[in-house]
């Protein structure tokens, strides 16, 4: 063992070339960490942490070498905050935690059907109106001011943005924490805060007047699909796109990674648009009331939609990689610069997951079952959350084997770039609640980020640390975390 006291030397290290992401070695003269770049020192830094054990007359650490690489690139968290809005300073103590534990992407959730939450200059009422729900939502004058209430609102307004300025400060935060932030806007469906924002402009047309569709949301709206016909959408995705990469550009890093959800687009949209049938990609022999030709139909529809919206992307920041949902895979199987998150459950027909491996594409797993952190930790009438998905504790998730839970086989692991753990805001109404939603479990999610297969019988170990380690370490952060969750 080792004593930490006044003098001990500290040598850190950059060397390109070493085969693991880090060394630490505390076992010869000194503390020595090594590693490809600054962010792998700064990983040795936190292992190095991890290692301290305080004393009464200093501290100590053990005699160890380690050289470690993670089994996975992208070890990330998922935070909406279109449903609920988090105050920047809530969003920048949560990276502050996620570097901590090594997580390296943090996939910002700006727009769903309930809000808009960044600043875009050039179109100001994305966050006039798309940043306030109120049960008063119109002016004296009759024009809209705020959209419909959703859960947890009360008659005062709900309102919340993150500016230009502040967007940009969250960047160089985030930048030296060694954690990339990656924002998410919602295209095509889950758009009702961007139809409804832009409804009474002549500016844009996101919808088809002449539209006959009828459908619903599994969310319960009727309208909340921007009609891929339309060219106007994709001018206000170049628009928006265009203005987040001069944020990126301000805070002088580059905008490498964009997420465009695209998940959970209702049966029966856009199929009776007569704008959607001037596409060149329509077929007039389709028989639309025949459920496979109405399949097919949204199907060409979808892909058109990915091919415009990924080569915007493309000419805004080239080289950017683009994200979506598991659902849009189908819809670009001959893009290899994009990636997808399935959120499928433990339980689920896991056929669109194969396929998906199968065509060689990227998959983030974000299995529902174990990675929804928005899910109750237990069966209690007073435990928040719902859980459609089952409910997710610290254990079961430290328990969970990504590669194993839809039994992918070794080449399609090939394929798997990492896991993602999603924390959906419709139950988060404050930010004492997301700290509780989220944490322990985060740390969890980080074990498996990290390592990808868990240690049998490892767990008493594991919460062992966490008890007399790690939870008082997010204390001292100010995190407020759920404190029962580790009794077994």
């Amino acid at each position: 063992m080792g004593v930490f006291g006044k003098g001990t030397p500290i040598y850190l290290s950059i060397e390109p070339s070493l085969e693991p992401l880090y060394e630490l070695d505390t076992a010869t003269e000194g503390i020595n960490i090594v590693g490809r770049d600054e962010q792998a020192v700064f990983y040795g830094i936190q292992t190095f942490r991890q290692l301290i054990r305080l004393q009464e007359t200093g501290c100590s650490f053990p005699r160890i070498q380690v050289a470690d690489t993670p089994d996975f690139e992208h070890r990330a968290f998922f935070l909406d905050i279109a449903r609920h809005h988090q105050p920047l300073a809530q969003i920048k103590k949560t990276i502050e935690v996620m570097s901590t534990y090594k997580m390296n992407r943090l996939q910002l959730g700006i727009s769903n059907d309930e809000g808009w939450r960044l600043e875009i200059q050039p179109v100001p009422e994305l966050t006039i109106i798309g940043g306030t729900r109120s049960y008063h939502r119109q002016n004296p004058d009759g024009t809209l001011r705020a959209l419909y209430p959703a859960w947890g609102d009360d008659h005062f307004d709900y309102d919340g943005f993150i500016s230009r300025n502040e967007f940009i400060d969250l960047l160089w935060h985030a930048k030296k924490h060694h954690v990339e932030v990656i924002l998410e806007f919602n295209l095509p469906g889950h758009a009702n805060a961007i139809i409804q924002s832009l409804s009474q402009t002549d500016r844009w047309q996101l919808t088809d007047p002449e539209d006959a569709s009828v459908y619903r949301s599994a969310q319960g709206y009727t309208g909340n699909v921007i009609n891929v016909g339309m060219s106007d959408n994709y001018r206000l995705a170049k628009v928006i796109l265009e203005e987040i990469k001069t944020m990126y550009d301000a805070a002088e890093m580059p905008m490498s990674r964009i997420h465009f959800g695209g998940d959970e687009v209702p049966e029966g949209a856009w199929l009776n648009s007569p704008a959607c049938r001037r596409l060149p990609v329509w077929n007039p022999a389709w028989d639309i009331d025949k459920p496979e030709q109405a399949r097919e139909a949204t199907q060409a529809l979808m892909a058109y939609h990915f091919e415009q919206i990924t080569g915007i992307a493309e000419e805004v920041s080239p080289g950017i990689q683009t994200g979506f949902w598991h659902e849009m895979s189908t819809s670009g199987s001959g893009n290899s610069n994009s990636y997808y998150n399935a959120w499928l459950t433990a339980d689920a027909d896991i056929s669109l997951i194969d396929s998906l491996l199968d065509r060689g594409q990227n998959l983030v797993i974000s299995n529902a079952s174990f990675l929804y952190l928005d899910m109750p930790y237990a069966m209690h009438p007073d435990e928040p959350g719902l859980p459609w998905a089952g409910y997710v504790n610290t254990k079961s998730i430290y328990n969970f084997d990504p590669l194993d839970c839809w039994g992918l086989t070794a080449d399609q692991s090939t394929h798997v770039l990492g896991i993602q753990a999603q924390l959906w805001s419709e139950t988060v109404f404050t930010s004492a609640l997301m700290d509780y939603y989220t944490f322990p479990r985060l740390l969890a999610v980080a074990e498996r980020a990290w390592n990808k297969r868990p240690t049998q019988d490892h767990w008493p170990l594991f919460r062992q640390a966490l008890i007399t380690r790690e939870l008082p370490h997010l204390g001292k952060l100010g995190v407020k975390y759920r404190p029962a969750d580790l009794e077994n």
